[in-house]
């Protein structure tokens, strides 16, 4: 079989052999698979951690060919999305079911060969069943939903008195980064939180044309300068915003200026180079930073729980999604929309396209 590593900064297709079934996994054949941020990041060596020759992608779904004996024989034929987390359910972490950071994780796409390839072994734990789902290459989507979610969890309210502030108010966001993550991050700020104003910071004009009324109310050109955009936000939030994301992963330097005093930032992006920030995200910290005169807090938001992609599988075979992917697939093109589904032969071309040329969320179709 054929399948897409991460080889000297660029995506290679080699010849590899079809995978084995160990007793507790399944052999699935990739259907239909999507492209991450954090591929292309592994790809240009921004994220560390790839194995080396490992077969990338972790948003992807197919259908079970086979099952390992200790594996359910009903799984066969059945249509699957992927949880790509593997925890070791032995560390410390993983006693207080904090799976996200085990000490010995290890991630479909970077560590174990995942969806760029014809067949992918996966545990059969790490299997999510998608008979339901309306279409079924929106399995590819199962992934970065729950990870939305539970970064959007952890802006909830902390006590009785930010509820009521929530309700009575409607906090206020500022979004920076605006690829697909934080597009659904503003999303469920506005249905989860009751968010009222929200700003998306984004760079590339191509996207920001696209985009229109998306999630969002203003989006910002980074070009305008950081003053005037802070001065819009100040004057349009009462003083800052309460709640201010960094999807991008090195922004925590501009972001917190933006934030109110006893706001909140999150850490969400990933870029191994920020160091600090990087580890912040990573480890999940939540505490109280003082910069000069404002204190804020820092919450940092690191892939997702069990419990995310439950409630991401839920949302997707509800209604609940229809709202959001309207406004996309009225404003992208090939994006989500089954005719325009692209061959997996042409995931080279994507990496190597410019930026500006890019759909915002392909998904392709196993035609290697």
């Amino acid at each position: 079989m054929k399948g897409w590593i991460a080889e000297n900064k660029e995506l290679k297709l080699v010849d590899l052999r079809k995978p084995r079934v160990s007793k507790n996994a399944v052999l699935m054949r990739t259907e239909y698979t999507s492209v991450c941020g954090s591929d292309a990041a592994l790809v240009e060596e921004k994220i560390k951690g790839y194995k080396k020759g490992t077969v990338l992608g972790h948003e992807y779904c197919g259908i079970v060919k086979e099952v390992g004996e200790n594996a359910d024989q009903n799984l066969i034929g059945k249509m699957a999305a992927v949880n790509p987390y593997i925890p070791c359910k032995k560390c410390d972490k993983c006693a207080e079911k904090k799976y996200n950071l085990c000490e010995n994780l290890e991630i479909i796409g970077t560590h174990r060969n995942g969806g760029f390839a014809e067949y992918s072994a996966v545990p059969a734990d790490n299997l999510i069943i998608i008979e339901d789902l309306e279409y079924k290459f929106l399995g590819c989507l199962i992934q970065p939903v729950a990870c939305s979610l539970h970064a959007v969890r952890k802006l909830g309210p902390d006590n009785i008195a930010e509820a009521t502030y929530y309700c009575q108010n409607s906090p206020s966001v500022v979004v920076f980064g605006g690829g697909p993550m934080g597009l659904l991050i503003a999303y469920f700020c506005r249905i989860k939180l009751g968010a009222g104003k929200i700003f998306l910071v984004e760079k590339n004009k191509i996207r920001r044309e696209r985009y229109g009324s998306l999630a969002v109310d203003e989006i910002l050109d980074p070009e305008i300068g950081d003053s005037e955009m802070l001065n819009r936000v100040i004057s349009k939030t009462n003083g800052g915003a309460d709640i201010v994301v960094d999807a991008v992963g090195n922004l925590l330097g501009s972001a917190y200026r933006y934030v109110k005093e006893g706001g909140k930032v999150l850490l969400f992006g990933l870029n191994s180079d920020t160091g600090v920030q990087f580890d912040l995200t990573k480890n999940e910290v939540k505490k109280i930073w003082n910069i000069g005169e404002k204190r804020f807090h820092i919450i940092g938001s690191y892939l997702a729980l069990p419990e995310d992609f439950k409630e991401a599988v839920e949302w997707l075979e509800t209604e609940g999604y229809r709202d959001f992917l309207n406004h996309l697939i009225k404003q992208l093109t090939h994006s989500f929309l089954l005719p325009n589904l692209l061959p997996m032969d042409m995931l080279n071309g994507w990496f190597n396209e410019p930026e500006n040329g890019k759909p915002l969320k392909p998904i392709f179709h196993n035609l290697i």
